[in-house]
């Protein structure tokens, strides 16, 4: 038996309440009283008794009218009704176990019987109760490894992709860096033979050149996305001569343009000579996009570098009169190893890592990258970046992502 449990008698007899009440206390139990039906459902609504002992014939509201309101009250719906009447024929017992009653128990009552069928029901509640709070927590628990079988569906899937997605970028990757590699050595050895004039190794030289700027292009991708993989990647930030960088990476990507007899051109807004962002991962951001529509844009299109100020934000466009892109093209580019371009014969060089590493490294900055285009019209990417305040007596400067000159001499 509980001895915290609560008995609610209702009887408007005084001396069966008082005598009920004496019995039921004297065994451990907590009784409260009601003299009538209006008086005993509210404080069965209020005080949320653990069982109600319940007369029948009472005037104004009946027994039966009392227990159709605790069953109709969501609080205490499953509170067991026991009936107490002295007349209980066939009709009566229908009404009272209709109405919701559980049991009964006739007057005069004896105090045995009384404790059984309290105790009995009183025993069938906890159980129910028990019953219910265990399915609660088999359905709680069944939610969390539904929850757990949807992630590691999820992680597994993912897994899977990234596993199918990183042998295609290291099967694409060793001919990226084997390729020019190779070239390099082979026109270093055309080089080095006697038998080539200067003018043959002057333009083996430049071809060694190109080959070489494009390795070394993949390969800083490559590293910036190893340091971006392994959360090291956290802004320099410096005073930027942002002339200079723009120049640096048009200057830098002018062959690959001309070899496509490709206009080259850069616009810079006078406001902004200076900014404070990184230098470095702005020049990375720049060279992915400048390279991104050179490859992108047929003989003789036209590619143009702009920069200019838009409230409290550098806005950055490149902008091509290239083969453009569909919606779904643009929901996916910026994914890292993911190329539009793919098969065998696939007419793009790349692995399709540089725009990921564009957003990874704007996101970084504090900025968004975004692309605007159409299929056939060319595209447009926008990178808006937040104006930094510059100070007065700034550490450093740096002039095209690379070079770095000191105020003061720095410790190292």
């Amino acid at each position: 038996m509980n001895q915290h449990e609560t008995i609610l008698v209702v009887d408007d007899e005084p001396a069966l309440r008082a005598s009920l009440r004496t019995h039921l206390e004297s065994i451990g139990f907590t009784v409260i009283e009601a003299e009538n039906g209006n008086d005993g459902l509210k404080r069965c609504i209020e005080e949320h008794p653990d069982l109600v002992l319940l007369d029948i014939n009472m005037p104004g509201m009946n027994g039966y009218e009392v227990c159709r309101g605790i069953k109709a009250h969501p609080e205490v719906l499953d509170t067991p009704v026991i009936y107490l009447s002295a007349m209980l024929d066939t009709c009566d017992m229908l009404e009272a176990f209709a109405s919701g009653g559980v049991d009964y128990v006739g007057k005069p009552f004896r105090y045995d019987e009384v404790n059984a069928r309290v105790i009995t029901h009183l025993q069938l509640r906890r159980q129910n109760r028990q019953i219910e709070e265990d399915h609660k927590r088999i359905q709680e628990a069944l939610s969390e490894v539904r929850k757990e079988q949807l992630l590691l569906i999820d992680l597994n899937e993912h897994l899977r992709q990234s596993v199918a997605i990183k042998s295609h970028f290291i099967a694409h990757m060793r001919n990226e860096i084997n390729d020019p590699l190779g070239a390099i050595l082979g026109l270093a050895e055309e080089i080095a033979d006697p038998r080539n004039g200067l003018e043959c190794a002057r333009e083996l030289a430049n071809r060694i050149k190109a080959e070489a700027f494009h390795l070394d292009f993949q390969l800083r991708n490559i590293f910036c996305a190893a340091e971006l993989e392994a959360g090291e990647a956290s802004p320099c930030i410096t005073k930027v001569c942002l002339e200079s960088v723009l120049l640096d990476v048009t200057g830098a990507l002018a062959a690959p343009a001309l070899e496509k007899a490709q206009t080259l051109g850069v616009d810079l807004a006078k406001d902004i000579q200076f900014i404070s962002t990184d230098a470095a991962k702005l020049r990375i951001i720049l060279a992915n996009l400048v390279s991104n529509a050179i490859e992108f844009t047929p003989k003789g299109g036209k590619i143009e570098l702009r920069a200019l100020k838009t409230e409290d934000f550098l806005q950055i466009e490149v902008k091509d009169n290239g083969i453009g892109l569909n919606k779904t093209d643009v929901s996916i580019i910026f994914e890292r190893f993911r190329q539009l371009d793919t098969g065998p014969d696939r007419a793009h060089k790349g692995q399709g890592l540089g725009l990921a590493v564009v957003k990874a490294l704007v996101e970084i900055l504090d900025g968004q990258v975004s692309v605007e285009s159409e299929p056939g019209q060319g595209s447009t990417f926008i990178c808006r970046l937040p104006i930094l305040p510059q100070s007065k007596n700034p550490d450093s400067f740096a002039f095209d992502g690379n070079l770095f000159i000191f105020d003061e001499p720095h410790e190292l």
